[in-house]
């Protein structure tokens, strides 16, 4: 009965283990705190690059980014970006988002995930897809802040130093 369920168990997680992504090692160095890479069906690597921070005085945004490696210029890249905003904006819903770079940088298809109040900050969560070769103007700009736009309120959040390093060490090891 022993050696039954055993081998039960073992075929489970073999089976449950070829579902899911191969984790390779990361590249060593900052690598591992920007982003990571996932080994996918078909030898496709899949890229999950770490939220970065964009803030204002009263409004900060945490942005990522998903994207796999069998792209063309018009894939698509995955932009899931999470806003603390001022409890007063908790009705807000987004119109538009994008980055201002030496030009706009749009998303599309902005769609509200989820949206929680805290004490005194609203949480909101958003997801939108970028063109790729927009994603690589982003990770390629000298100045880059996150825009966000509602009827009711527009605001233009500035990357810290430490983000605009991020970006620059991320196109290096990515590209």
């Amino acid at each position: 009965m022993k050696k039954i369920s055993f081998s039960v168990v073992v075929i489970l997680l073999i089976g449950l283990s070829g579902c899911m992504g191969v984790r390779p090692a990361s590249s060593g160095g900052r690598a591992g705190k920007l982003y990571e890479s996932f080994l996918r069906e078909g030898g496709v690597m899949q890229y999950y690059i770490k939220p970065l921070t964009f803030s204002s005085s009263q409004e900060k945004a945490e942005v990522d980014f998903v994207y796999r490696s069998n792209f063309s210029p018009d894939s698509l890249v995955t932009c899931n970006f999470s806003l603390l905003l001022p409890d007063t904006f908790r009705d807000l819903t987004a119109t538009e988002a994008g980055f201002q770079t030496e030009e706009v940088v749009s998303l599309e298809e902005v769609q509200k995930l989820y949206a929680d109040s805290g004490k005194s900050k609203y949480h909101v969560r958003y997801s939108a897809k970028m063109r790729y070769e927009e994603f690589l103007k982003l990770l390629t700009a000298k100045d880059v802040s996150f825009q966000f736009k509602a009827k009711e309120h527009s605001t233009n959040m500035s990357a810290p130093t430490k983000t605009e390093r991020h970006i620059a060490d991320l196109y290096q090891q990515l590209f």
